[in-house]
C-alpha cells in the first residue's frame, strides 16, 4: 500500500514541476500596445491581460462582434453580471477563451489566452479589434 501512496505523490509532483516549468517557459512580460509605448498589456504565462474603458455589458457585446469579425465559432459563454467567460474555436481547430471582468463601473479587465501557452500576436489584434469595437 505504502508503494502506491508514494507513486500517487510522485506523479502529483512531476505534474506540478511541469506546470512550474510551462509557467518559467512563458514568463511575464510588458507588451507596448500602442507606438510610443505609453499603453502595456500584461502577457503572463500565455494569458494576455489589459483594461478597456467600458462595464462588462459594453465589453461583452464588443467582444462577440470581435468574435465575428474573427470568424472565431462560440463553443461557451458564461455571461454574468460583472463578468463573463468564453471558449471559441478558430477554423483550424485552436482554441480561444477570452475572460472578462469588471473591475468598477468604467472599466473592465479583458484575458484572451489561445491554445495552451498563448499566441501574443494573435491575443494583442483580437484584444485590439475588442477595443476598436467599444470606441464605435
Amino acid at each position: 500500500m505504502k508503494f502506491f501512496t508514494s507513486l500517487f505523490s510522485f506523479s502529483w509532483m512531476r505534474t506540478g514541476l511541469a506546470l512550474a516549468g510551462l509557467t518559467l517557459l512563458a514568463g511575464c512580460g510588458s507588451v507596448p500596445i500602442d507606438e510610443a509605448g505609453d499603453y502595456q498589456a500584461v502577457n503572463e504565462a500565455g494569458n494576455f491581460r489589459m483594461l478597456v474603458n467600458a462595464d462588462a455589458a459594453r465589453t461583452v457585446e464588443a467582444t462577440r462582434k470581435a468574435f465575428q469579425e474573427f470568424r472565431l465559432t462560440e463553443r461557451t459563454a458564461e455571461i454574468n453580471r460583472f463578468d463573463a467567460a468564453f471558449k471559441t474555436e478558430t477554423d483550424l481547430g485552436e482554441t480561444v477563451r477570452v475572460n472578462i471582468r469588471e473591475v468598477n463601473s468604467r472599466q473592465s479587465e479583458v484575458a484572451i489566452r489561445v491554445k495552451w501557452l498563448g499566441h501574443q500576436d494573435y491575443s494583442k489584434r483580437l484584444w485590439q479589434r475588442i477595443e476598436a469595437n467599444l470606441g464605435e
